[in-house]
């Protein structure tokens, strides 16, 4: 027996048929990073970059249960506060970056119209399928993308901009 627990990321994140991990701060262990190994891709929507799957921890390894975050559907308005938390560049421990909502967009992906939040932080390769929340600690919109600059890295040093899309596009589809 293990936690279960659903898991939303970016289909990007998740490459077909090769293993792939999920990575958070750890909550027994400070100053490590725990992974946690998907056991099955609920949905993923390659057009919208949206990835939920089913997570399971053994409980003999961890004996407690990991932390859950709370969904928002209420949509932020522009100016809204946010924090972003990922991983960027692969480091151990993961980055907080604050900010406030900078624009409503779209964006398209294989010819599939999809809303998306422009944030005024920085984001990194390692970043992706990251959760984007308000002053309430809900989430409200997954991660999916920075801008990528002559040198192919994603973020800050190029505009200073990230891409996030609504949780509750998932809701819709």
């Amino acid at each position: 027996g293990g936690w279960r627990g659903t898991v939303l990321t970016c289909a990007h994140v998740v490459e077909d048929s090769k293993p792939f991990h999920l990575q958070w701060p750890a909550w027994q262990r400070p100053g490590r990073t725990q992974k946690c190994s998907f056991s099955d891709v609920i949905f993923r929507d390659l057009a919208r970059d949206l990835c939920l799957v089913d997570a399971t921890l053994s409980k003999k390894k961890y004996p407690e249960p990991p932390p859950s975050l709370g969904l928002r559907e209420e949509l932020p308005m522009l100016g809204d506060p946010y924090m972003m938390l990922g991983f960027p560049r692969s480091v151990s421990q993961p980055r907080l970056t604050r900010g406030f909502l900078a624009a409503r967009d779209h964006f398209s992906i294989y010819g599939v119209d999809t809303p998306c939040f422009v944030l005024d932080g920085a984001a990194f390769p390692g970043n992706s399928g990251g959760p984007v929340c308000g002053d309430d600690g809900q989430v409200f919109a997954i991660l999916n993308a920075g801008p990528t600059g002559p040198d192919g890295l994603t973020g800050a040093f190029h505009s200073g901009e990230a891409y996030a899309t609504p949780v509750v596009v998932v809701a819709r589809h």
